[in-house]
């Protein structure tokens, strides 16, 4: 059962993502996308991994970033003010803010 709709209006078909965030956002968006295979999951990052490795969750640091390569980094949380955080970041470590995605995630 899935919470929230993937932002197909954001992210072309077959493009290499990483997605960014494993709340429960981030978890819905990783399991639609490897039922459906729209996007390819290049790495699945998020600042507090070892906590949701805990979980089971093959979620990576927030590092990997900089080892993969992707076509967009898709920020998968539900607030705003916490998405533009991680834009900040994510532009700080080095990533072209072109390739930087979020929108309000949406109930399905």
């Amino acid at each position: 059962v899935f919470s929230y709709r993937f932002p197909y209006d954001l992210i072309p078909e077959g493009k290499r993502i990483v997605l960014y965030g494993a709340g429960q956002v981030g978890e819905d968006f990783c399991k639609l996308l490897r039922m459906t295979g729209y996007c390819q999951v290049v790495a699945w990052v998020d600042k507090s991994a070892s906590l949701y490795r805990n979980q089971n969750l093959q979620v990576e640091d927030f590092d990997e970033i900089g080892r993969r390569s992707y076509d967009y980094v898709l920020i998968a949380v539900y607030q705003e003010k916490m998405a533009e955080e991680i834009r900040n970041e994510l532009i700080v470590f080095g990533v072209n803010p072109n390739k930087i995605v979020w929108g309000k995630p949406k109930l399905m």
